[in-house]
């Protein structure tokens, strides 16, 4: 290593007091390590600073023998290495990490789970064949992950009909009051109802017109189209649109509108995430718009 990046390396430990090199940002990790260590940083509810891996070849590669650890993410604390993810989550789990960090930890109490009978019958099944209970993760930015096995220190147990879940302490308080089905056949699986989830609203092309009548100050962004499909009351999604977005009250109304309305609903969860509140989904997108023109 060149002594010119072991010393960018060590400002960029020095730049904050909790420093985490991570895969992607907070807002958008790139691996599940990474985003578990953001979930516990989140949780602890501490200002740190994350500098992406990928950004960079020479952080990326340095980082490894400058923190003599092979893989991310990395965390610091006051300049001194704590560990990856493993290290971290038991950290967290056994009180030391909140210990270190200078955070007192409020009592969370169990959630409220619902379960309807066939999700119930399910996990019963499971739990036959294996050992523990239900672990039930639900992530900052609500991505969910259901998976059996025992209980790990720190978690919060709560027995729901006879089923045991388990549960970080911010999942407890984002899982309160969730209800999860289960549908079988091809487009089943296991369907959660969660009503801590930001949600936007989806809006028809049939509506679209009165919606900006009603909203004059609304802006509409386009994903995915070039210049010449921008529709007149609409901005395409880029960089500048991005900034643009960063400016406006969270409250602000957004539309996105994609040419079927899947990236579209994709940038509308991601922005209701970032606590904007006033966000729609324009459905079908550009294909639906151009239709509906037509028929009139």
């Amino acid at each position: 290593m060149t002594e010119e990046l072991k010393n960018k390396l060590q400002g960029m430990v020095d730049s904050h007091d909790i420093v985490l090199f991570m895969k992607g940002d907070r807002n958008q990790p790139q691996c599940g390590f990474s985003a578990r260590v953001v979930g516990v940083l989140e949780e602890l509810e501490v200002d740190y600073q994350t500098y992406n891996v990928f950004s960079d070849p020479d952080i990326r590669s340095g980082m490894k023998d400058f923190s003599q650890w092979p893989t991310f993410p990395q965390l610091y604390v006051k300049q001194e290495f704590v560990g990856g993810c493993d290290l971290v989550t038991e950290m967290m789990q056994n009180g030391e990490l909140p210990q270190m960090l200078g955070v007192s930890l409020e009592e969370v109490p169990p959630p409220t789970i619902h379960l309807s009978p066939g999700i119930k019958a399910l996990f019963a099944e499971s739990l036959a064949q294996h050992e523990g209970g239900i672990h039930l993760e639900v992530s900052k930015n609500y991505q969910y992950d259901l998976f059996v096995g025992p209980k790990s220190n720190g978690q919060i147990e709560c027995l729901v009909e006879g089923i045991p879940f388990y549960f970080s302490r911010g999942s407890a308080k984002r899982a309160n009051g969730i209800s999860l089905d289960f549908k079988d056949g091809d487009q089943g699986g296991v369907l959660i109802d969660n009503p801590n989830e930001p949600k936007f609203q989806d809006i028809a092309v049939s509506d679209l017109e009165d919606w900006l009548q009603t909203n004059p100050n609304a802006k509409v962004y386009q994903i995915g189209v070039g210049a010449d499909a921008v529709l007149p009351f609409a901005t395409v999604l880029d960089a500048n649109a991005h900034r643009e977005i960063e400016s406006l009250p969270k409250d602000h109304p957004i539309a996105f509108m994609c040419m079927m309305g899947v990236r579209s609903q994709q940038a509308s969860k991601s922005l209701v995430m970032q606590g904007y509140n006033n966000v729609f989904n324009v459905l079908g997108g550009l294909n639906a718009w151009t239709d509906f023109q037509g028929s009139k």
